[in-house]
């Protein structure tokens, strides 16, 4: 009697315990499979997992069966704050792994050195004896779960139940993330190429749209430093153009093909890289201290190189597949976007330069002037106008025919900007008319410069003698009307060949005249 009342409280006490545990399971389990949070999950399931089994690590690793690949790694040490994120070795297709993946049951290794076909990593990190158990969810296997230990043991079926219970209740909590994880993934992709589409339409300012690309991919991803660089084809090389989260001292760095770094190693092979440890790589120069991993892509044109994107992660191997994909297609839209850009200011340069003489046109002339108007009138600076008139151009033409005289037009238009400031603007107005802005300058110093011009041209001394009449008139000192400025510097350029040309006159009531 007495034998039998001790076996009937050891099933009540068994009982017990493992309606207590069965209890805490359905606790934890409840915890994990609310929340969305991948660390979170992993933090308790693997905890606990090494809790029951009195164990000293555990380990995690998540896989896509239909690839047969390891989607993520983690590890964890008893007595630590969190499981670490790391780059797996599993052999899935053979070993401890492989035979999970095949039977969808629990391995479990008293002696791992009587183990046939051992992984070598786990040897190297002092593996005695481990417990794999699949991780199902829906009829699939996401992951498997590893307890270990360092001494050779044995794991009790009671121990691996409990496991087994709390490793398919967290399958289905990561199953769940990884799916809300892909939903969410789509919508950001989604917003981002929608607003990029409409970047596209609303706006022709390249420099904002690309920043604004960069900002909503960091914004939305949480990537550390993103960077896109353009080709100096001349100099072969390339030069940083739109950054986010860049130290001052790499904003004027200037890379060299094929010679320095990841984006100078993409430029010359123009494929993608990928370095999923940077401090690893043979490529990598250290930018910033918080960059883990790194991903450059080549911006392409056809076979043309235009750029690279450059983008550093704060995380090991901190892009995925889906990553790379979503990149890729905002490479291919940012090289359109800077082939449009290309074209449209090669468009918006022709329509403001003068064919022949390459210099701007009466279109760039009238922007100008309006602008330097604004300026003057706000801040009461002068400025004045040059109204600038060959003199015989039309005898040249008549002896020597019209290209004769494109080629004196060409070369006397590159004469004339030499006597004048970067900051002083020269234009065709009309056929042999050309008009120079001088902002910051009275009449006084407008008519050196005019003179200055004058005696340029008149130093060529060919025949027959081709010479520069010039009219002046000066904001605020003869008109604050921009058309009227340019009527007095017309008129007082009509009166200086009227006065037989090669000189300069001002457009002043005192109608001062200077004749050469």
């Amino acid at each position: 009697m007495a034998a039998l009342s001790i076996e009937h409280s050891r099933l009540i006490n068994e009982s017990e315990e493992k309606t207590r545990m069965v209890t805490i399971l359905e606790q934890i389990g409840l915890f994990i499979t609310s929340s969305f949070n991948i660390a979170e999950i992993v933090k308790v399931f693997l905890s606990t997992s090494v809790s029951i089994a009195d164990a000293d690590a555990g380990g995690l690793i998540i896989i896509d069966e239909s690839t047969n690949k390891i989607l993520e790694a983690y590890e964890y040490q008893r007595g630590a704050d969190l499981p670490t994120r790391y780059k797996s070795t599993a052999r899935l297709n053979r070993g401890i792994s492989g035979e999970v993946i095949r039977t969808k049951r629990p391995v479990l290794i008293s002696d791992l050195s009587q183990y046939p076909d051992v992984n070598p990593v786990a040897r190297a990190k002092k593996r005695a004896a481990v417990a794999a158990i699949p991780m199902m969810a829906r009829g699939k296997l996401i992951g498997i779960l590893y307890v270990n230990s360092t001494t050779p043991r044995n794991f009790s079926k009671s121990d691996i139940d409990y496991i087994t219970m709390l490793s398919n209740q967290a399958a289905i909590a990561i199953d769940n993330t990884q799916l809300y994880k892909k939903l969410s993934r789509e919508a950001k992709e989604m917003t981002l190429l929608y607003e990029v589409s409409q970047s596209f339409i609303s706006t022709l300012d390249f420099n904002k749209l690309l920043n604004n690309i960069l900002k909503r991919l960091k914004e939305l991803f949480g990537y550390l430093n993103l960077a896109v660089f353009l080709v100096d084809e001349e100099k072969q090389e390339l030069y940083l153009h739109s950054y986010i989260n860049y130290p001052i001292d790499i904003k004027k760095i200037k890379i060299k093909i094929g010679e320095t770094g990841i984006t100078g190693h993409v430029a010359q092979t123009k494929k993608m890289y990928y370095a999923p440890d940077v401090s690893k790589d043979p490529y990598y120069i250290k930018g910033v201290e918080e960059a883990k991993s790194e991903i450059c892509l080549p911006l392409m044109m056809g076979n043309r190189l235009v750029g690279v994107i450059d983008i550093e992660s704060p995380e090991l191997d901190g892009f995925t597949e889906e990553d790379i994909r979503l990149l890729s297609s905002m490479s291919a839209q940012i090289s359109i976007a800077l082939e449009n850009a290309r074209l449209y200011e090669e468009a918006k340069k022709l329509s403001l330069t003068d064919p022949l003489t390459e210099m701007p046109n009466r279109r760039s002339f009238e922007l100008f002037i309006d602008a330097e108007l604004k300026r003057s009138k706000r801040y009461h600076r002068p400025f004045s106008l040059l109204m600038i008139d060959f003199d015989n151009f039309k005898n040249y033409n008549d002896k020597f025919g019209h290209p004769a005289g494109d080629r004196i037009l060409v070369r006397f238009s590159r004469l004339m900007k030499e006597t004048i400031r970067d900051v002083d603007f020269l234009g065709r107005y009309g056929g042999d008319e050309f008009i120079a802005v001088l902002p910051e300058t009275d009449a006084t110093f407008a008519f050196e410069v005019a003179e200055r011009m004058r005696k340029k041209i008149e130093e060529q001394e060919i025949e027959p003698n081709v010479t520069l009449s010039i009219g002046i008139a000066s904001f605020p000192q003869d008109a604050i009307d921009g058309k009227e400025l340019i009527l007095l510097a017309d008129q007082a350029c009509y009166e200086a060949k009227e006065l037989g040309g090669n000189c300069v006159n001002f457009a002043s009531k005192y109608n001062i005249k200077e004749k050469r």
